[in-house]
């Protein structure tokens, strides 16, 4: 027996009608489905208002009329382990699996779900091969062709709303036999933007046999979806001075499909965007949008700012989203034909060979150029406008060791207007070519010069160019990079190729050695003490200018610090000193400021 239901008459009236619109012999099935949402703060009695609708449903004259499916999502989640997890990482696909599954509970309509159980078999399918790919890449780290048929990249592509078309198809069909009244209770516990976004389309292909009546706390046709005041706040809070909100504004509206590229470009920018919060989240929205419904043409105009952004920015966390941005743009490139846009072939390998330097994908091994004369291939590299080919040749050049390049590269190397990856080729090739760009004054003057460059990947050829050519006047320079460059595979580069004036013997004078061993015994003293330890050719004239120290300073008070300090004054002796600070630094006493700012201007 039905509790007695007080109230709420209207709503129940409304009900009815709709009930009866559907039932009446004359009736005609509309498009659009009927849809009832009950929304409010807890305990204004949601849910009994939604028991009450679903009893009217199957009273009176309304018994057997209609297919009905009740889901509460609190109980669902106890038993389905991915809805136990935070709202906000509830994936829509989660929500279509759990409301396809409560559907199979009646063994009468198994078979109208039948697309929906191949879209499935699709998606798994083409997320398998995507690993397999994957693991086969990182085990080999050679490129693999990802071999995925039309539909398979379909879904994959699309796959929420190829799942949710085919989940309302099914329903429709359910539909089509008997109309059909789907009650959703507590749905604010899955009333994510994305999911909201998704049933709606579960709602329209499901067609206009079926009433939906969801029980929320949020009302889903005045959701920030379309509420405009809400978009309108959030783009106002774009210009706030606060990077946090900034930040979490962009986050925000990016749920919503509301940030232009142009904004996302200026929020990247280094220049512009101070805090790397704000651009870390501009690059990450910028990997979104290929997975949207959006012109993949508008999206390649942000290209070239996350190629400067995943090879300049200072920050590893912006380089890492923006490279990931930028490897979701080139796969969405790749199956563009789908789309009709027309790409641009220039920006696309830029992308491409910056991804390859970035370490997130596998460069593939291109047929060498049987050329072997370097007039002729300077001569096609003039005449070439394609950046990939005039790559292939400056490589070439460099592992010809063609002295009569060595001008050109050097060229190409100071010329600032230069692609940054035709001037990091030309590095590297002049790194390859060895003795004729050691004894050319210009090139090594350029290859120093070019430590200072803007570019990372340019500064980066140039140290290991350094490190292959041992010229003395590359110490300094190359101590430099290690102590101020911001981005440590310069710093790495530039270390191992100031180990490289200690190693060869053959190539570096006995002042160029100790003076390079001093700088890594300051920097990376362990470095240092295991290139001795391997008893490199001549390490016993090292060892005899590098005594080990004679004096335990650790065991020593303050005041007997302070001391030494003074005394290391008129000495001079920096790795004394270096020694006397540290020591001081781990007693942490304040005295000792005063007589280590006085030793640093002395050695200033």
């Amino acid at each position: 027996m039905n509790k007695i239901f007080l109230g709420r008459d209207e709503q129940q009236e409304r009900f009815r009608n709709v009930l009866n619109s559907l039932v009446a012999p004359a009736s005609t099935s509309e498009e659009d489905p009927k849809i009832f949402l009950l929304h409010g703060f807890g305990g204004i009695g949601k849910t009994t208002l939604l028991q009450r609708l679903y009893h009217i449903s199957r009273e009176g004259d309304f018994q057997n009329c209609f297919n009905t499916l009740f889901m509460d999502w609190e109980k669902e989640r106890e038993h389905y382990i991915a809805l136990q997890v935070d709202h906000d990482a509830i994936k829509p696909a989660t929500m279509l699996e759990a409301i396809y599954q409560k559907f199979l509970q009646q063994e009468e309509w198994k078979d109208y779900f039948q697309e929906y159980s191949e879209t499935h078999s699709l998606l798994k399918t083409a997320i398998e091969k995507i690993k397999q790919v994957e693991e086969e890449q990182e085990r080999t780290n050679q490129a693999v062709r990802l071999d995925l048929t039309k539909d398979e990249l379909d879904v994959y592509r699309n796959s929420d709303e190829r799942l949710a078309e085919a989940l309302g198809a099914g329903i429709a069909e359910i539909a089509d036999k008997k109309p059909l009244l789907i009650f959703f209770d507590t749905y604010e516990l899955v009333d994510r933007i994305e999911c909201d976004s998704v049933l709606r389309k579960v709602m329209k292909h499901g067609g206009g046999q079926v009433v939906w009546v969801i029980a929320g706390r949020s009302n889903l046709a005045d959701n920030i979806w379309r509420n405009e005041a809400a978009k309108e706040a959030l783009t106002t809070a774009l210009a706030d001075n606060d990077p946090d909100i900034v930040a979490v504004a962009i986050r925000a509206l990016g749920r919503l499909n509301a940030l232009e590229v142009p904004q996302l470009i200026r929020f990247l920018n280094l220049d512009q965007s101070k805090d790397r919060y704000v651009r870390e989240a501009a690059a990450r929205e910028l990997g979104y949008m290929p997975n949207e419904q959006v012109d993949i043409a508008k999206v390649l105009e942000a290209v070239e700012p996350l190629i400067d952004a995943m090879r300049n920015d200072y920050m590893k966390q912006v380089r890492e989203a923006a490279s990931n941005a930028g490897r979701k743009i080139y796969r969405a490139t790749e199956y563009s034909y789908f789309k009709r846009v027309n790409l641009d072939k220039t920006i696309r390998k830029k992308l491409h060979w910056s991804l390859i330097l970035a370490g997130k994908i596998s460069s593939e091994q291109e047929e060498e150029l049987k050329e072997t004369d370097p007039i002729i291939l300077i001569r096609d590299f003039n005449s070439s406008d394609d950046i990939n080919e005039r790559e292939r040749i400056i490589h070439k050049l460099g592992k010809l060791q063609a002295s009569e390049a060595v001008i050109t590269l050097v060229n190409l190397l100071q010329d600032t207007n230069q692609e940054p990856d035709i001037r990091a080729t030309a590095a590297a090739a002049l790194g390859e070519i060895g003795t004729a760009t050691a004894n050319h004054n210009q090139a090594i003057q350029a290859l120093l010069n070019t430590l200072g460059d803007n570019d990372s990947f340019v500064r980066l050829q140039a140290a290991q160019a350094l490190g292959k050519l041992i010229p003395p006047v590359g110490i300094d320079v190359l101590y430099q990079a290690i102590r101020q460059d911001k981005f440590s595979n310069v710093r790495n580069a530039a270390k191992e190729a100031l180990k490289k004036y200690i190693i060869d013997s053959n190539r570096s004078t006995s002042e160029d050695r100790l003076n390079a061993f001093n700088y890594l015994k300051l920097v990376y003293p362990k470095e240092a003490e295991k290139l001795l330890a391997e008893k490199i050719t001549h390490s016993k004239f090292l060892t005899d200018h590098n005594p080990l120290q004679s004096v335990n300073f650790e065991n020593m008070s303050v005041s007997e610090l302070i001391d030494k300090l003074n005394n290391n004054k008129t000495n001079k002796d920096p790795d004394e000193c270096v020694a006397i600070a540290k020591a001081l630094g781990k007693h942490g006493d304040s005295d000792a400021l005063e007589p280590l700012i006085l030793n640093l201007l002395v050695f200033e």
